[in-house]
C-alpha cells in the first residue's frame, strides 16, 4: 500500500524552494488555503512546487545567460502569487508598454466611448440653401479616420440642404499640442520606426498616395493625381512615358514641406506605356492637406465653396467665436484599442498617448501631461512605479522601463474593472490572431490564452491573461532583455503553456517518483 511520507517530504522541499532561489512563493498562506474544492492544502503546495520547479527547469535550459529579465505569475482567483524573479526591477517592456497606455484612456473614458471627429460652422444656412459662414472641421484623435469618414460627413452637409458655402473650410487639430513626432516627445535620439505625424485630425494615417500613370505615346508627361486630393499639393513633373529605345530612368516621386502649408512633390524618371505605381509618402502638413481634402469632397458633391481652405485653432482657442454643430463621426474607443494591443499598432497607441495627454490636461505637451497623468494612476492604485519611465505611448522608446510588479498590477486592476472583458478581448489570442497568430497553435485551449507582444532589437516581453485546465485565470509578464530575441520568445512560449497546462489534480494517495 502506498504512503503519504514522500509526498509530506516534497511538500517540505516545496515550502523551502525559495532558499534555493530567486522565485517568491508565500508557501505558508499557500499552505492554509484550500485553492479549489475536492483539494487540500498538499495538492496545493505539492502542485505549486511542481510548477515552480518546471519554470526554474525550463528558463535554466533556455540558456539565457546574462540577460537582464522579470517574471511575474499571479493568481487572480486567490489574489496569490505563485512566481516572481526580479519582481521589481524597472526593464525595458516595447510593445508592453502599450497596455499602460490602453489602462489611463480606459480611466479617462468609459468602456463604451466614441472618439468623435466634428463639423461646425459660425454662421447658419440660410432659407435658400446658401451657409452663410465658415466650415470647421474638429479633430479628436480619431487616429482611423479615413477618407470614406470624410465622405461620409461631406454627404451629411449635403443632405442638411446646403448647396453653396459663402465661407472657408477649415480644420483644426489643436485638441492636441501640434508635436506631430514622437522622438520629439518621447526625448529620445533614435527613430525605430518611422511614424506619420501624430495629429488630432488625420486621414489615411496621414499618408497619401502620389499615383503616377503613364499614356501609350512616347515621351508624353506622365499623368499625377493624390489621394486624397487636397489643393495644398503641388507638382513639379518632369517624368516621361518610356518608349522605342530610350534607356530606363528609375520613376521617383520626393515630397518635401513648402511654404504656407504646402507639400511639394517632383516626379522624375520615366514609365512604360500604359502603366500605373502608386507610391506613399507622409503628410507634411496635416491639417492643411486634409482641409484641402475635405473642400475637395464638399466640391466633389455638388456644393459649391466660395472661399478657401486651410488651418486653424480656433474652435479650442477662440473664445469670441460661437460654434454651432453641423454633423460628427464617432469612432469607438475600442475600434482602436483592438489594433494597438492585438496587432500592436505604434501609430495608433502613439495616437492614443496623446488623447490621454490632451484629455488629462495636466501641461500644455500631451507627452508631459500623459505621463503626469500616469502618475496620478500609480497613485491611486497604489501601483509602485517610482522606478518606471513612459516616454511614448507604443513602446518604441528604447528608454521606457517599467517592472513586472507594474504589469501585474495593471493586468489586475483591470481584470476587477468594468472593462475587464473588453480590455482582454482586445489582446491577441494565442494560435487564432493578432501577434500571437502564429505562437502557442499548441497551447492548451489556445483561445485562453490572450496577451501582448513586445519587441525590439534587444527586447522581448509577453504579458496577459490565462486560464487554465481548472478556470484559475493567472496574470503573467515575462520581460527579457538581451540580444537572443528569438531564443527568449520560445522560452516564453514553454513559460505560456506551463501556466495553461497547470493542474491541481494529485491525490494524496499516490506516490511522487
Amino acid at each position: 500500500m502506498k504512503t503519504r511520507l514522500p509526498i509530506i517530504i516534497f511538500c517540505f522541499w516545496a515550502l523551502t524552494i525559495s532558499g534555493k532561489s530567486q522565485s517568491d512563493i508565500d508557501a505558508a498562506q499557500i499552505y492554509r488555503e484550500t485553492f479549489f474544492t475536492g483539494f487540500n492544502e498538499l495538492d496545493s503546495v505539492y502542485s505549486l512546487g511542481l510548477l515552480v520547479r518546471d519554470i526554474e527547469r525550463t528558463i535554466a535550459q533556455s540558456k539565457i545567460g546574462k540577460t537582464e529579465y522579470g517574471i511575474a505569475i499571479h493568481s487572480l482567483n486567490n489574489d496569490k502569487p505563485y512566481f516572481s524573479y526580479n519582481l521589481t526591477k524597472p526593464l525595458t517592456p516595447a510593445s508592453v508598454t502599450k497596455l499602460f497606455t490602453s489602462f489611463a484612456a480606459l480611466n479617462l473614458f468609459e468602456a463604451d466611448y466614441k472618439i468623435p471627429t466634428k463639423v461646425f460652422t459660425d454662421g447658419y444656412i440660410s432659407i435658400d440653401s446658401i451657409l452663410k459662414g465658415n466650415l470647421y472641421l474638429v479633430g479628436f484623435g480619431d487616429g482611423t479616420f479615413s477618407l470614406r469618414d470624410l465622405e461620409q460627413l461631406s454627404d451629411n452637409v449635403k443632405e442638411m440642404g446646403v448647396k453653396v458655402i459663402h465661407g472657408n473650410i477649415y480644420v483644426d487639430g489643436s485638441y492636441f499640442d501640434g508635436i506631430y513626432e514622437r522622438l520629439t516627445y518621447s526625448g529620445d535620439k533614435d527613430v525605430v520606426v518611422q511614424l506619420p505625424p501624430i495629429s488630432a485630425i488625420s486621414l489615411d494615417r496621414n499618408v497619401v498616395q502620389a499615383i503616377v500613370s503613364s499614356g501609350s505615346k512616347a515621351g508624353t508627361p506622365l499623368r499625377v493625381q493624390y489621394m486624397p486630393s487636397s489643393e495644398h499639393f503641388s507638382t513639379i513633373n518632369s517624368a516621361t512615358v518610356r518608349g522605342g529605345k530610350k534607356r530606363a530612368s528609375k520613376l521617383r516621386v520626393i515630397t518635401k514641406a513648402g511654404q504656407d502649408g504646402k507639400q511639394m512633390f517632383t516626379i522624375s524618371g520615366n514609365l512604360a506605356a500604359n502603366r500605373t505605381s502608386s507610391f506613399g509618402h507622409n503628410l507634411t502638413f496635416p491639417e492643411m492637406a486634409i482641409a484641402g481634402a475635405f473642400k475637395s469632397r464638399l466640391e466633389a458633391g455638388g456644393i459649391k465653396i466660395t472661399g478657401s481652405s486651410s488651418a486653424t485653432d480656433a474652435y479650442h482657442k477662440d473664445t469670441s467665436i460661437i460654434f454651432t454643430a453641423v454633423t460628427e463621426f464617432r469612432r469607438p474607443i475600442f475600434d482602436i484599442l483592438n489594433k494597438v494591443n492585438k496587432d500592436s499598432d505604434n501609430y495608433l497607441a502613439e495616437t492614443l498617448f496623446k488623447i490621454v495627454g490632451a484629455q488629462a490636461d495636466l501641461d500644455d505637451d500631451n507627452g508631459k501631461s500623459a505621463r503626469l497623468f500616469y502618475n496620478q494612476l500609480f497613485d491611486k492604485y497604489e501601483i509602485n512605479c517610482e522606478n518606471c519611465m513612459l516616454n511614448d505611448g507604443s513602446g518604441l522608446s528604447r528608454r521606457n522601463l517599467v517592472t513586472p510588479e507594474s504589469i501585474i498590477r495593471i493586468l489586475q486592476e483591470s481584470y476587477n474593472s468594468s472593462f475587464r472583458e473588453e480590455f482582454r478581448n482586445s489582446f491577441s489570442s494565442a494560435g487564432n490572431d493578432g501577434t500571437l497568430k502564429k505562437r502557442l497553435k499548441s497551447a492548451n485551449g489556445n483561445s485562453n490564452i490572450t496577451a501582448k507582444t513586445g519587441t525590439l532589437r534587444n527586447v522581448s516581453a509577453l504579458a496577459g491573461y490565462i486560464d487554465t485546465v481548472e478556470g484559475d485565470t493567472i496574470a503573467f509578464a515575462f520581460i527579457f532583455n538581451g540580444p537572443n530575441v528569438g531564443i527568449y520568445k520560445d522560452l516564453e512560449n514553454k513559460l505560456a503553456q506551463l501556466l495553461a497546462d497547470f493542474t491541481y489534480r494529485f491525490s494524496v494517495t499516490d506516490s511522487y517518483e
